[in-house]
Order: C-alpha cells, then sequence, then structure tokens
C-alpha cells in the first residue's frame, strides 16, 4: 500500500501549527479527521501564561498550491463550509502553512466571509487574501501577531520596523504601522 502524499502534507502542517502554539503556552485541540466538518482544531490561548477562556477555531491547509508567491496571495478553499464557518460559536481562522518558510498565513474567515457577501461577491469558491506581515506568524512572532490581534490588543514593533510596515506595498501592513506609530512612538 503506497502513502498518500496528501496526507503526509496535512500532517506536516498540523504538527507544524501544534508546535508554534504549544511553543507560545497555549493549547492546540486537533479535530479528527472523522470528526472534521470543516475545523480541523481549536485553540485555546493564554495571555501571560493564563488560560482564560478565549479560544478560535482554525480550518488547516497546507502545502504550495494554495500560496502563490509570484502575487503574494494565499487562496483558501470555501467548499461547502461557508454556512458552518458563517454559524460558529467561535471565531474561525484559515491557516496555510508555509513548511518551507515555517511559518503559518492566517485569514479571519468569518470577516472576509461577511465583507465578500456585503460586497455582492458571494459566488467565489475560495478566500484569497494577502500574505504580508498582518497575516503572517511563526513561533516568534505568535504572541505579538496572531494572540495579540484576538485578544484586541496592537502589536508592539520598534520605530524603525513600524516605519518599514507604513512604506508596504501592503495597505494592511500600511495602516498597522501608523497605528504602532500612533499607539507607541509618539513624542
Amino acid at each position: 500500500m503506497k502513502l498518500n502524499p496528501t496526507l503526509k502534507i496535512s500532517k506536516k502542517g498540523i504538527n507544524l501549527v501544534r508546535s508554534i502554539i504549544d511553543d507560545n503556552n497555549c493549547f492546540f485541540h486537533e479535530i479528527l479527521h472523522d470528526n472534521d466538518l470543516g475545523i480541523d482544531g481549536i485553540i485555546e490561548l493564554s495571555k501571560n501564561g493564563e488560560i482564560n477562556g478565549k479560544s478560535v477555531a482554525v480550518q488547516i491547509k497546507t502545502g504550495s498550491s494554495y500560496i502563490n508567491r509570484t502575487s503574494n496571495y494565499c487562496s483558501f478553499p470555501i467548499g461547502s463550509h461557508e454556512t458552518y464557518w458563517l454559524s460558529h460559536s467561535l471565531p474561525v481562522y484559515g491557516f496555510v502553512c508555509d513548511l518551507d518558510n515555517q511559518c503559518i498565513y492566517f485569514v479571519d474567515i468569518k470577516d472576509h466571509l461577511s465583507s465578500m457577501s456585503n460586497s455582492g461577491t458571494n459566488s467565489s469558491n475560495s478566500i484569497t487574501f494577502e500574505i504580508c506581515f498582518s497575516s503572517t506568524f511563526d513561533r516568534s512572532s505568535f504572541n505579538n501577531i496572531f494572540s495579540n490581534l484576538i485578544f484586541g490588543i496592537t502589536p508592539f514593533l520598534p520605530q524603525n520596523d513600524a516605519i518599514s510596515l507604513v512604506t508596504s506595498s501592503s495597505e494592511i501592513d500600511r495602516k498597522l504601522g501608523l497605528i504602532i506609530l500612533r499607539k507607541y512612538h509618539q513624542r
């Protein structure tokens, strides 16, 4: 019997998510494929080492087929999950695991689907989102980028890094850079 290469890549993505979450004193609860209806796991977040009941649901995709490095975007398939994700009681995030760079690109699925619906572009079969500072985390930036976002906290960056964001080609990063400068570096 041959090993399914897609299953092997998927498992590597789950392991990357698990290791980043574990390294940051949070908990990842995997939902096994038999019970997976569009959510691959639940992340229990901690703040300052304290678990406080804040959780998010995640759908995880792994591999280069979800990443367009030329245009710097990820594409996340919706399939038949739209209604399930929108009605889920937890915030739902899509993770695209980049095994080459050992990082994760993420999108707020509920927010993105609601925006698509409100703009009249809900006929798409995928969510496309930009790869930028504001949508990327790894082991060292998980708490500052992703966790802070969930807790409604502006990430901290040194002034020069925030200025770099302001000059970024990404509109999302430019806005974040301005917010960081205003919040942490006003004189």
